[in-house]
């Protein structure tokens, strides 16, 4: 039931016939297949996002002013800014502090000093640096996608960022927006041939499926990979099936998708950035064109190229002649003024701070009103970190097991092993050395670890590290001994003994 147009039942055969080698025809049924589950042009849409994201939007923003300023655009100066790629990076806020990432053994999170662990946190490095530009680009894209394969030249987990528009996926269509009940999915690869190549080439992922009467899946097969071209060429005479038990494709959402693997959302954004490199050039036309004085001569005696005016000039010009300067007072202010205004508005319909996007020096905000005008977005930071905790959810097991797959020597995961993601919030400006201090009497009063204080002192990257480095992460180790009548010792045990407290005579 998962088929059933004639164009399906053939897709549905292919799937079956697992252990021949694909055609050119083939791959072509595929791709076609796959793309019926994407929204209408939401490729070129995706392709568009990209060249901006990545700064190369010149001919975009060239189009955007013909179509703006017809018989001028010609003359105006195309210096587009990365606009998408800055929106982005500020509206991106799960991982502005680098999250934890334990490993638990039933329920409890094991030492650092544990094989395991230093195997599994060793493989986890490059994440630091991975994970808040695949952020970036979820968040542009409205989803991105990762391929974790195992090096074994280096020895190490690799982690390959997609965006969208280079990966087709067929769903089943009982769970169309899960990628683990996929049957193909065809990504856009490197050809051998280099970047640039007349064949576009694929790495094609597929499986068969048995259903139930009512057209759920009843089994998946194991996943077969393929690498060929558009032409019909392939790297093998059959496919390889995959040894592991996870999936190795995974894609990080900003939204809830519905119906489909994609999100459709967002359109309308790129228009807003085009908009504002438009603005941008006709302020700098305008600039060269009216931010000098002219000067209008009237008469017929005088060459023209004789003609010279500016410091420590004499224009000379004969009897009944005149020479008339004109000063044409361009409003680039109220340009500057009205691109700052858009700013603003896109970032408050983004729910961001008005000044996210564009810094006013003549506005200083106290620190009441900066968190005021950050409720927007600490709002949708709530919302945002849970999509990263249930999509690091599926990362963190996938990355374990292709290790334990094709790495050689003792594995990460043990019976009883959980894997998890903990976000931590970026801290507010403070002052360094109050904030030292603060964390220094907190550590002393008992109420957070030695090993976490230095941490958010910023003396180290993560409490693992300064517990690598020597320092303790238990609470209960070295607490001071109370003084004498004070055996609660903590801070709040003398707070409450003040309050408590019978109030001092006069005479004392």
């Amino acid at each position: 039931m998962l088929f059933e147009q004639q164009e399906t039942l053939r897709v549905r055969a292919l799937l079956e016939q697992q252990t021949r080698r694909f055609n050119a025809g083939d791959l072509a049924l595929l791709i076609k297949s796959a793309k019926r589950w994407k929204p209408q042009g939401f490729d070129s849409h995706i392709a568009g996002v990209r060249k901006r994201y990545m700064g190369r939007q010149q001919d975009l923003v060239r189009a955007a002013l013909r179509r703006r300023f017809p018989r001028t655009y010609q003359r105006m100066p195309c210096t587009p800014l990365s606009l998408l790629r800055f929106i982005a990076s500020q509206d991106a806020a799960v991982y502005k502090a680098p999250p934890e990432r334990p490993l638990a053994l039933d329920g409890r999170d094991l030492p650092d000093e544990d094989e395991r662990v230093m195997r599994y946190h060793g493989q986890l490095g490059q994440l630091a640096v991975l994970m808040p530009e695949v952020e970036r680009r979820a968040i542009a894209a409205k989803q991105s996608l990762l391929h974790v394969t195992w090096s074994t030249t280096s020895a190490r987990l690799v982690l390959r960022m997609y965006w969208p528009d280079h990966v087709d996926v067929l769903p089943h269509q009982s769970a169309p927006t899960d990628l683990d009940q996929a049957v193909a999915l065809i990504a856009r690869v490197v050809s051998p041939d280099g970047v640039v190549s007349e064949d576009e080439w694929y790495q094609v992922w597929t499986r068969a499926v048995e259903e139930e009467p009512d057209g759920t899946p009843r089994s998946f097969g194991p996943w077969q990979v393929r690498l060929m071209s558009r032409s019909g060429n392939a790297s093998a005479a059959s496919a390889e099936t995959y040894a592991g038990e996870r999936f190795p494709w995974l894609i990080y959402r900003t939204g809830i998708a519905q119906g489909s693997p994609w999100i459709d959302e967002d359109r309308d954004l790129v228009d807003v950035i085009d908009e504002f490199n438009v603005s941008r050039s006709n302020e700098m036309y305008t600039q060269d064109l009216q931010g000098h004085t002219q000067l209008v001569y009237a008469g017929h005696q005088a060459d023209v190229a004789e003609l010279v005016i500016g410091p420590d000039e004499l224009l000379k010009i004969g009897p009944g002649e005149t020479a008339i300067a004109l000063d044409f007072h361009p409003k680039l202010s109220d340009m500057r003024e009205g691109r700052k205004l858009h700013l603003r508005e896109l970032a408050t319909s983004r729910r961001n701070s008005p000044y996210a996007y564009v810094q006013d020096q003549q506005v200083v905000e106290s620190g009441v009103a900066r968190m005021m005008a950050n409720i927007p977005h600490d709002e949708m930071l709530d919302e945002m970190v849970e999509f990263a905790v249930d999509f690091e959810s599926q990362l963190l097991p996938t990355l374990v097991d292709v290790h334990d797959t094709f790495a050689p020597g003792e594995p990460i995961h043990v019976e009883g092993a959980t894997y998890a993601m903990r976000p931590r919030r970026r801290p507010l400006p403070e002052d360094p050395e109050g904030r030292q201090r603060r964390l220094i009497e907190a550590k002393d009063e008992g109420g957070i670890t030695e090993a976490r204080a230095w941490t958010e002192a910023g003396y180290y990257r993560s409490v693992e590290e300064a517990v690598r480095a020597g320092l303790s992460d238990d609470l209960t180790a070295g607490r001071p001994a109370p003084p004498p009548g004070q055996e609660g010792g903590t801070l709040a045990d003398r707070l409450r003994q003040r309050l408590t407290a019978p109030p001092a005579s006069e005479e004392s």
